[in-house]
Formats: C-alpha cells, structure tokens, sequence
C-alpha cells in the first residue's frame, strides 16, 4: 500500500513550463520514487527491476536517472529527510502558535509523511553521502529546538 504524504513543499520560485519531454521525464522520476518506496519498504532487498516494472517504465529509463539502487535508496532518504526538514522548520517557524499545538501538528504531519518506515527498512542499506549527513545532523537540531521549545513552555 503505498502512503502519499499530505504535507508538500511550496515552490519558492515559479517552474518554467516544460516542454512535453522534460514533463515525461519529470512524470517517469516521480513514478520510480513513488515505485521504489513502495517496493522497498516491503522489501527492502528486492531488485531495482521490480521498481521499474511497478512504475511502468523501462529499466533503462529507470537507469538514465538513477546510475544503481544505491543512487535510488539515497535518493528516497534524501527525500524523507527534506520532508523532514521541512516540516520541522515549518514548526520552529510559528513563533506565534501554541507550543503544544505546533508540537502535535509537527508530530502528525511526520507520521502523514511517513519516512520513518523508510528508513526503518533501509538502515544499512546503502552508504549515505556528506549531503545525507548534514540533513540527517540538520534534522536532529531542529527536532532538537522543538522539543526545547515545547518542554520550556511547560
């Protein structure tokens, strides 16, 4: 069963209108990411195949993005952890809310996004890059400065 996550990032700029190749391509990345969660969460040790023919594409489309299913599990967790990201910094962001409140909101939209499942799955799956690193330490300190926050208002 495949989770959609209903919080979503707001462009910060408009996106250019894209011709009818760059919206396919765009269309073919995001059925593999939403293929590759899907199979991998429910096994985490199928093959890269499986994400191809559950997206409907052709493993060399799925390979023109994606060099190996190292680069595509990275690229999930890059994906959970910006959610992540995001959503924290949306919480730390309502200075004027109650801290309870935006603490609760914070912890359902986390559940609604469900990455948490993912990385479960796929711990020690693939070799993480600096850039997963510094989200993974950026994650931590806002999860950490909400917890401050929402414990100093009692």
């Amino acid at each position: 069963m495949e989770q959609s996550t209903s919080f979503q990032r707001a462009p910060t700029v408009a996106e250019p209108r894209l011709s009818g190749r760059q919206a396919a391509a765009r269309r073919n990345d995001a059925a593999i990411l939403a293929a590759a969660r899907a199979v991998f969460v429910a096994n985490p040790g199928a093959p890269i195949a499986a994400v191809a023919e559950r997206a409907g594409v052709n493993i060399s489309s799925l390979y023109r993005r994606f060099a190996s299913k190292e680069d595509l599990l990275r690229q999930l967790c890059r994906d959970g952890l910006q959610a992540y990201v995001d959503i924290a910094r949306a919480a730390l962001d309502d200075e004027a809310g109650d801290p309870w409140t935006v603490f609760a909101t914070f912890m359902r939209r986390i559940v609604e996004a469900d990455s948490h499942a993912l990385t479960v799955k796929l711990a020690g799956s693939f070799q993480p890059t600096d850039d997963l690193w510094r989200a993974g330490i950026d994650a931590e300190q806002l999860h950490t400065q909400l917890v401050a926050r929402t414990q100093a208002a009692g």
